[in-house]
């Protein structure tokens, strides 16, 4: 009935009446969440740090709080869809004479075939090819097994090298970013998405097990894992992340500064969980006394070499 409603008001408003409604709310929400992140972060910052950890009897209370997120979504069409999208994105943000494009980390290598469908060479690389869509293959599209770290291409071979949701898993950041500029062009650029980093609530990447926001911080890998043994879950994979902090990360892109100008740098905030920041704050300060730290989520950032 309410969705009805909402949906009632959306059609009989004036646009400009609508957007200054929305301008409000955006508002209001921006202010109520500034405030929320003040408090939590003067709570934060007076407390003394506690090595303890929670048991598996709070693991278990918490999880019953924390609903499972919605599916990332692998669905044939889905896959299909964000391909598209992210091929249009890249193409947007880069340059029109841009025609080499090389995907790391592409696991199904829907952007790699849909750039190419648009006329563009790309190439995707993936660890594992279990991933690759067989519509991509069938239709001729260029996905090899490769390690980031180690490229087998030649120097300034491609216009744009890109990756989503890679770079939070790559072991060696630091020399993957050191191939990405081998083989990137000058004047090429490179687009780096990726995220929840490992700090942020949901860092450990477990969310499809264990939906307690900060559990890498709250609860023992031992904890951890007999809880998920207890509840026949999937065991932990604590290589599936590297681990890196926000800190390390802007240390590694600040490193190729007079090599690499930001054309876009972007950190996304994750404010969802601050009571609980607020609740364990000893707890998780003993893990770091960089509130930011907690809040940062992903980051997206377009380099363009000089």
């Amino acid at each position: 009935m309410i969705r009805q409603l909402k949906k009632q008001i959306v059609r009989i408003l004036p646009n400009s009446i609508l957007n200054q409604l929305f301008s409000l709310a955006k508002q209001i929400r921006y202010t109520k969440i500034r405030s929320q992140y003040k408090a939590t972060q003067k709570i934060f910052n007076a407390s003394e740090p506690d090595t303890k950890q929670l048991t598996i009897a709070d693991l278990r209370n918490l999880q019953q709080q924390y609903p499972y997120p919605p599916e990332y979504g692998y669905a044939p069409e889905i896959l299909d869809q964000r391909g598209r999208e992210r091929a249009a994105q890249l193409t947007a943000m880069t340059s029109d004479k841009s025609r080499s494009f090389l995907e790391l980390g592409c696991w199904d290598g829907m952007v790699t075939y849909h750039l190419q469908k648009n006329g563009k060479t790309a190439c995707g690389i993936d660890n594992r090819d279990i991933g690759f869509d067989q519509r991509a293959l069938n239709d001729g599209a260029d996905l090899r097994m490769m390690d980031a770290s180690k490229l087998t291409f030649a120097d300034h071979t491609f216009d744009v090298v890109f990756s989503y949701d890679a770079f939070e898993h790559f072991s060696d950041p630091k020399a993957v970013l050191s191939e990405i500029f081998r083989v990137t062009k000058p004047g090429g650029y490179i687009y780096l998405e990726f995220g929840p980093l490992f700090m942020s609530p949901m860092g450990l990447h477990a969310y499809r097990q264990i939906t307690v926001p900060y559990c890498q911080h709250l609860f023992s890998e031992k904890t951890l894992s007999d809880f998920l043994d207890e509840e026949n879950l999937e065991p932990l994979d604590l290589t599936h992340c590297n681990g890196w902090k926000l800190e390390q990360f802007r240390e590694l892109f600040d490193s190729y500064a007079g090599k690499l100008s930001k054309e876009i740098y972007l950190e996304t905030g994750n404010y969802d969980h601050l009571k609980l920041i607020e609740e364990y704050a000893p707890i998780i300060k003993s893990k770091t006394d960089w509130f930011d730290e907690l809040i940062c989520d992903a980051i997206k950032v377009l380099f363009k070499k000089q």
